[in-house]
């Protein structure tokens, strides 16, 4: 439980200096799309490394990716969900949005654990990271980014 317990605050350090700070220098660098494919790929890199790691100790490394990778993706999809709606939309969407987060955070575990009972132990990582994978894909196919505005000429 102590091992558990560092590694989840360590998380928690990781998230927060990335959403509190670093999200400012790499949004208007990147772009919400480039942000959305390296975040989403970096927490299906975690979840594989999750399977190779031999000892707890380890995991810091691979949760030190998860929550980068959570901490870029999160906010970034919420302003995209956000910028491609109206604003007498943005209540109903987010609402909307926030739902199938819960939703998810329901079924995830539900699901994980029966990948996890069915197929082994790294199973279920495995499988979430092809789900990972398949958004990233999806993104790729569908959503383009936005061209950004000329600059005034000066």
């Amino acid at each position: 439980p102590s091992e558990a317990a560092g590694v989840l605050f360590w998380v928690g350090v990781v998230s927060t200096i990335v959403q509190g700070g670093l999200m400012r220098q790499l949004l208007p660098r990147f772009g919400s799309h480039r942000l959305l494919v390296a975040g989403m790929s970096t927490i299906a890199l975690a979840l594989i490394g999750i399977c190779l790691v031999p000892q707890g100790f380890y995991l810091y490394g691979t949760q030190s990716l998860f929550a980068f990778g959570v901490g870029i993706t999160s906010p970034t999809l919420r302003g995209a969900i956000a910028n491609a709606v109206p604003d007498n939309e943005q209540g109903k969407v987010s609402g909307g949005s926030q739902s199938l987060v819960s939703l998810s955070q329901i079924i995830g575990p539900i699901l994980a654990s029966s990948v996890y009972d069915d197929f082994g132990n790294n199973a279920s990582f495995i499988f979430q990271a092809i789900l990972m994978m398949g958004a990233v894909f999806f993104i790729l196919g569908s959503v383009k980014p936005r061209p950004k505005p000329p600059s005034p000429v000066q």
